[in-house]
């Protein structure tokens, strides 16, 4: 039988999604572990993000690591 080996069952990337106000709007494939504000850079540098955002105040940003981004805006 073939050794196990954790690294060949890592993941490389996870889809993060991306809500405005609570509501679903884009989905982010970035690397696991990767810093808040690592993440919240790449999150507010797509496109279908900044179109949501366009003059709107930006109130917070929620990030639950491998799991969700939420902007809150008003």
């Amino acid at each position: 039988w073939p050794a196990w080996d954790p690294a060949l069952t890592a993941v490389d990337e996870i889809d993060l999604p991306v809500q405005v106000n609570g509501k679903l709007r884009d989905l982010v494939a970035l690397p696991p572990g990767l810093p808040a504000a690592e993440v919240e850079q790449r999150v507010m540098e797509r496109d279908k993000i900044r179109a949501q955002l366009a003059g709107k105040e930006l109130i917070r940003v929620v990030h639950v690591p491998g799991r969700l981004v939420n902007l809150v805006v008003r």
